[in-house]
């Protein structure tokens, strides 16, 4: 009996202390809040928070050779993934077109990005950075200047998303090559990693009188153009995101974000 009354009496403890800790929370308006949550070396079950481990880029991805980087979960290219660069994960993040991976990016893009899980290996669950641990996406005013993702369907812009990134009016001007990196949030851009050739004879308005090549931003400094090349299949080693010179393409409905 003494035993029961122990155990009763730590079980009703115990209830009190949740309850008080609710309260606390109630009251610091956390209920109800997404909070970050610490997630354990190689775990990948909550939605977004800290996460450790070395990546390295598939040797073919869904999209070729290369694996489009992004500015953070669910935003814009800034970037290309080469076959197996590493990749220091800071965070991992669970989202609506897949989930990411995020960290520092080695390799010719050299910075700050996130790439979608399916396009990477696992190298180990223990290594990680102190540097690149926000998981939030980079301001655009890091690496862009003008930006469009009209459809022409009057869908909103969705910055991940390839069928709503780009005017359906962009005109490819002039033959020009196309690369893969030109880290446009450094202050030294350079082209880097020449992927496909584009011209208007090899990238005409589609059946429907669609561009095949769509404008997407801007970079900071003027100088190139972020585009998705919906024909990049036609080109061996080549991938849709690409940058290409200013002067190569239109860019109608350019706006400030």
């Amino acid at each position: 009996m003494s035993k029961l009354r122990m155990r009763m009496s730590s079980t009703r403890t115990k209830s009190i202390a949740r309850s008080k800790r609710a309260h606390g929370m109630a009251a610091a308006g956390l209920i109800g809040v997404a909070v970050f949550t610490v997630v354990s070396p190689g775990a990948e079950t909550a939605s977004a928070g800290p996460a450790r481990g070395k990546f390295v880029c598939k040797t073919t991805s869904e999209y070729g050779g290369f694996a489009p980087i992004s500015a953070g979960p669910n935003s814009y290219i800034i970037g290309n993934c080469a076959p197996g660069t590493e990749i220091l994960r800071t965070y991992y993040a669970d989202q609506q077109n897949g989930p990411y991976n995020g960290g520092l990016i080695g390799g010719s893009f050299n910075g700050c990005g996130a790439v979608q899980i399916r396009n990477l290996d696992r190298v180990n669950s223990s290594e990680s950075t102190s540097v690149c641990t926000d998981p939030g996406k980079r301001p655009p005013s890091e690496f862009l200047s003008k930006v469009d993702c009209r459809s022409g369907d009057g869908e909103p812009c969705r910055e991940w998303d390839p069928d709503l990134a780009g005017d359906k009016t962009t005109q490819v001007v002039g033959t020009c090559q196309a690369y893969a990196n030109y880290r446009p949030f450094s202050s030294t851009p350079t082209p880097i990693d020449p992927v496909q050739v584009i011209s208007p004879a090899n990238r005409p308005p589609d059946g429907n009188g669609d561009a095949q090549v769509r404008w997407r931003y801007i970079t900071k400094d003027g100088k190139f153009v972020m585009v998705h090349d919906r024909g990049w299949r036609q080109s061996p080693g080549a991938t849709p995101w690409v940058f290409v010179p200013a002067g190569c393409v239109t860019t109608p409905h350019a706006m400030t974000p």
